[in-house]
């Protein structure tokens, strides 16, 4: 017996929903490193906020980027691996069910408008399609 075929039971159909999710989940990330720092991290970082404000502001920022890392890498886990599909794509639905609905709820009230804060529409259709594909009935290869 060969290391893959150890693995290969584990291993189903590629899941084509869940991989487009996962690699928007990647997508979502480089966005957020590079658009969302010009707009939001370096002038946060730049600004006459205190130290502590600005250095827990930027954890936080560089801990959603890992976040959005690693639920990316999760999600393409779950489009080959069967074993693991439902845990991972739970976890990563829960943690962007909670960013939607802090999305959508600091945009209709601090700002009046979800629209403001659209990253909310990213983590809906990435849910939407990860779920979907948890659907999917396996095909006989």
């Amino acid at each position: 017996m060969t290391y893959t075929d150890h693995i290969e039971p584990d291993r189903g159909p590629l899941n084509k929903k869940i991989l487009v999710a996962g690699l928007l989940s990647l997508l979502g990330m480089v966005i957020h490193a590079v658009v969302g720092g010009d707009e939001v991290r370096i002038p946060l970082d730049q600004s006459d906020l205190s130290v502590l404000i600005r250095s827990v502001s930027n954890v936080v920022w560089f801990f959603t980027t890992g976040i959005l890392t690693i639920n990316g890498i999760a999600l393409i886990i779950a489009a080959f691996h069967m074993k693991y599909r439902i845990p991972l794509i739970l976890m990563v639905c829960s943690q962007y069910l909670v960013l939607s609905v802090l999305f959508i709820g600091y945009g209709m009230f601090q700002m009046d408008n979800p629209a403001d804060l659209p990253q909310w529409v990213l983590f809906v259709v990435i849910m939407i399609l990860a779920l979907l594909g948890l659907r999917d009935k396996p095909r006989k290869m």
